[in-house]
């Protein structure tokens, strides 16, 4: 089993500080950083980026914290107080981009390009929050002894916190692979949406308190856009090969 660390953190003055708040800061500069960049690729201004972005935050928070204000209500006193739940973070993000577009009077075109932007972006910022839920411990499934689970002073358990962060950093590392070559959007906002679905949905086998619907319908709206996306960019891409083709 992986061995058990405790959460790395300094002390300034009089404040504490955690690896997963310096992280969680870390994640969402990273995340503005990469959707700035990404946006001037495809041509896209920073007077309009950046509100979109900022939107997304905000109600992605927001969402977060919502969700697991209702996720500990239903879960009665097992696991009280204030947190940040993944699913109302998409949830809270998804409505924020969506409304931006609406309000702006953006085309179906384009605002399937600004989600897809974000949605590549969104594993390399999530994954550097994610090292601080590793480094913090407090995502903690189900006793086990496997190999990946962490020998906690209380006995051998999955840490999910850590178990995402693997995923999530795999996810990253597929992401630069597939941008070498160019696709159409929303062929990142379907896949992510898609593969981290499918991951949450296995990662709630390993939790104490497991919540499967959320994650089986972002699954299937990840399937729902990412599938035709690829279809649709088949024939583009024949037509492609036989312009080009010598004589």
């Amino acid at each position: 089993m992986i061995p058990y660390a405790p959460e790395p953190a300094i002390t300034i003055g009089h404040r504490h500080i955690t690896a997963f708040s310096a992280l969680m800061v870390a994640g969402i500069l990273v995340g503005r950083t990469m959707l700035l960049r990404r946006a001037r690729r495809f041509g896209i201004e920073h007077a309009e980026i950046a509100p979109f972005y900022l939107a997304i935050l905000i109600a992605g928070l927001g969402g977060a914290v919502i969700a697991q204000l209702l996720l500990s209500w239903t879960r009665a006193t097992l696991e009280p107080g204030l947190g940040l739940a993944s699913i109302g973070a998409l949830a809270g993000g998804l409505a924020a981009a969506s409304l931006v577009c609406c309000v702006r009077h953006d085309s179906l075109r384009h605002s399937l390009l600004l989600l897809d932007i974000a949605a590549f972006v969104a594993p390399f910022a999530s994954c550097v929050a994610r090292l601080g839920c590793a480094l913090a411990h407090d995502h903690r499934g189900l006793p086990s002894d496997a190999w990946y689970a962490v020998r906690f002073p209380e006995g051998g358990r999955y840490d999910l916190g850590l178990l995402e962060f693997a995923f999530l950093a795999a996810l990253s590392a597929l992401f630069l692979i597939l941008d070498a070559r160019r696709h159409r959007p929303p062929f990142f906002f379907g896949l992510a949406a898609l593969l981290y679905g499918a991951f949450r949905l296995w990662r709630e086998t390993l939790d104490v308190n497991p919540h499967f619907l959320p994650w089986a319908v972002v699954c299937v709206l990840g399937a729902a856009v990412w599938i035709p996306a690829m279809v649709c960019a088949r024939p583009a891409a024949a037509v492609t090969r036989v312009a080009t083709r010598p004589e």
